[in-house]
């Protein structure tokens, strides 16, 4: 048994914690009366059952089939970005670009839809499909004002290029 002691409560004095893998735990807490409480927790580790996509050729077109199951699967969104003539990435149909480190929209990405085919794509380029998705931060991190949110946004992208032939 690991025993760490650990300070994450937030503001509200609730408790965030990041990063912490699955597996069973033991939270020793003492309360403001000095009384300690040991509680049994079981927390279950993020797992991908799916993920994956196809590119389905047609004429003139292609349709994209994309599949991401997983257990964590609250604030996900799938976009399509396009590598822009500047190296930037943006919206394949309006060229607008996108800031890296923020979170994808309609206007610089476009939208896709998960676990379905989006029919008749018709951009060429180096293409990528980012996966924008909500994780915790650290309730010390929080309260010292490291971070300003409970939450905060990831995303991360698998890229491939269509050319027309």
């Amino acid at each position: 048994m690991i025993k760490e002691r650990i300070n994450n409560l937030n503001k509200k004095e609730i408790v965030n914690l990041n990063n912490l893998i699955g597996g069973d735990y033991i939270f020793s807490t003492i309360d403001e009366c000095n009384f300690s409480t040991d509680t049994a927790v079981t927390i279950e580790g993020y797992n991908i059952t799916k993920n994956a996509f196809a590119l389905l050729p047609n004429c003139g077109s292609y349709d994209i089939e994309l599949e991401y199951i997983c257990n964590g699967n609250t604030n996900e969104f799938f976009w399509l970005q396009k590598q822009l003539p500047s190296g930037a990435w943006g919206n394949p149909e309006t060229n607008i670009e996108y800031q890296e480190g923020s979170v994808p929209n309609a206007i610089n990405s476009l939208p896709m839809i998960n676990q379905s085919k989006n029919y008749n794509l018709t951009y060429n380029g180096l293409l990528r499909i980012v996966h924008n998705f909500q994780s915790y931060n650290n309730g010390k991190d929080l309260k010292d004002g490291t971070v300003i949110s409970s939450n905060r946004d990831c995303s991360i992208g698998i890229q491939f290029g269509c050319v027309d032939e």
